[in-house]
């Protein structure tokens, strides 16, 4: 456990998150703001996160942990950082809040997506 993981993640080169559960891993977004690559499994909103060259989705198992890594290993490291940081944007607090504001008017307005 640590306070603040940010040091931790600006060293690595991937993250990886074989989980069984997770809901929302905050970790995947932290890693992700970090320029960091991720390989986890298909648990949560990890799915939503993860694709477009900043990452694999993988099954929980050690063959499909250790090809994701390998092939993380020989790709473009600066592409798939700089895919990172734009997931990791998508998802700051501003642009949160904004559809969070979005969505309040159109509920108040009666409007649909």
């Amino acid at each position: 456990r640590q306070p603040a993981p940010r040091p931790y993640l600006v060293a690595g080169d991937v993250f990886a998150l074989p989980s069984a559960y997770e809901a929302y891993p905050l970790v995947v977004l932290e890693a992700l703001a970090c320029g960091l690559p991720v390989v986890a499994t298909p648990v949560g909103s990890v799915p939503d996160l993860i694709g477009d060259g900043n990452g694999w989705v993988v099954s929980r198992n050690v063959p499909a942990i250790r090809e994701a890594l390998a092939e993380l290993a020989d790709a473009d490291r600066a592409a798939a950082a700089a895919q990172a940081r734009e997931t990791a944007l998508d998802h700051s607090w501003p642009r949160v809040a904004d559809e969070y504001l979005r969505l309040v008017e159109e509920i108040l307005t009666g409007r649909s997506r």
